[in-house]
């Protein structure tokens, strides 16, 4: 994927400027998406598509913090097991 460099990042060893456009593979794109190392180049369908990637990567249930987990519904469960549990059921649906 051709992705734009938002700031200065090391590549194979070599240190690539802010500007430059680079092609890499999607995990790296990824990834330097979610740090703001970069952005896509191209049409609007490229960028909508790494977006939908890393929609389906995001991963249920997310702890939240104090033994509480937010289920893929927006629904606040206590404890690993249960929010494990209620997620399954919800993936079935």
């Amino acid at each position: 994927m051709k992705v734009i460099t938002l700031k200065s990042v090391r590549l194979n060893g070599n240190d690539e400027p802010a500007g430059k456009e680079l092609e890499i593979d999607n995990y790296l794109a990824k990834k330097w998406f979610e740090m703001e190392l970069a952005r896509p180049v191209g049409s609007e369908a490229e960028q909508n598509q790494m977006e939908k990637i890393s929609e389906e990567q995001e991963q249920y249930p997310k702890h939240t913090g104090g033994g509480w987990y937010e289920l893929s519904n927006g629904e606040k469960v206590k404890g690993k097991e249960e929010a494990i549990k209620a997620q399954a059921a919800l993936n079935e649906q």
